[in-house]
């Protein structure tokens, strides 16, 4: 008789991933600033034992994930999270409205995938060969988002960085074209965030324009916590495998520090990880406050 111990292997664990974090650098953000840098590390740090994998998020530029990602390779920071992904949110030109009155930006949320052990290389090619290439105008001229917020400010009527980042939007072909070029191609992760989506087909808004943006992206977002399977059943009217994450939005300390995203992940902390998900939603994503529980039923050893 022969009796042999397996080793455990259970496959890919379930992770707390929190795509939409915004770092102090964003253009929007109530951190307080670049100051708080080192606060918002520390907040980081101090974030529930379950989240191993961030997206940290900078409207248009790269620069808050360039620093965090310094920090936990070079200052040994961040031990507790696996895994952090830069995500570029973008304010596109194609508008849902959310009653007669107000227009809404569509949100796109592009992650890329970055080789931590070539990042400053990674994070150079995105600013000076992605970056470089998008458009911002008006009728003060032209800029591209490699010049940085110093563009928006240029080009705004008061001179005012908010005041641009309101008012001056990249022009969606010009961003979804580059991204299709074969220097992007299996690294970049797409995501809409639904509420604003979801809005293009009220008001007579054109259908076909909500359904093109559904096919382009690979997942949506929502900061809401209610309604989930009501939001995936309306997603899949239009594309069949664009699952849907919940994350805050994350833009102040406050909502950091209470922290209650509820993705969970089965897959390993990487890029080829998160695009397991596209191809299977149903086990390889759970919405809820808990870890989803391990089958009863495993196998520790075999006799013959």
């Amino acid at each position: 008789m022969i009796s042999k111990t397996l080793k455990p292997n259970i496959g890919s664990e379930w992770r707390k991933w929190d795509l939409h974090v915004h770092s102090p650098l964003s253009i929007q953000q109530s951190y307080g600033g670049e100051k708080e840098l080192n606060s918002f590390i520390d907040a980081l740090e101090k974030l529930p034992e379950d989240v191993k994998v961030l997206g940290i998020n900078d409207y248009y530029f790269i620069d808050g994930f360039e620093n965090i990602l310094k920090a936990k390779l070079e200052n040994e920071k961040l031990n507790n999270i696996e895994k952090i992904f830069p995500v570029l949110e973008f304010k596109i030109d194609t508008f849902g409205s959310g009653n007669e009155n107000e227009l809404q930006k569509i949100n796109l949320h592009i992650l890329f995938d970055i080789d931590e052990t070539n990042y400053a290389n990674e994070i150079k090619a995105i600013k000076e060969e992605f970056l470089s290439q998008i458009l911002i105008k008006n009728g003060k001229g032209e800029k591209n988002l490699f010049q940085g917020k110093q563009g928006f400010i240029d080009l705004s009527d008061s001179g005012n960085l908010q005041d641009g980042f309101g008012n001056i939007i990249p022009n969606a072909i010009n961003v979804l074209g580059e991204l299709s070029k074969d220097k992007w191609k299996n690294k970049v992760f797409l995501f809409l965030g639904y509420k604003e989506w979801n809005n293009l087909q009220k008001n007579n808004q054109i259908k076909p324009i909500k359904e093109s943006l559904a096919k382009k992206i690979d997942a949506f977002f929502t900061a809401g916590d209610n309604k989930y399977a009501d939001k995936q059943e309306i997603i899949k009217q239009f594309v069949s495998n664009a699952p849907l994450l919940h994350s805050q939005d994350i833009h102040d300390f406050k909502l950091l520090k209470e922290h209650k995203c509820k993705t969970w992940i089965k897959a390993e902390p990487t890029f080829e990880g998160l695009k397991q998900i596209v191809y299977e939603p149903e086990t390889r994503i759970f919405i809820g406050e808990e870890k989803p529980r391990r089958p009863i039923n495993t196998i520790d050893t075999i006799t013959l």
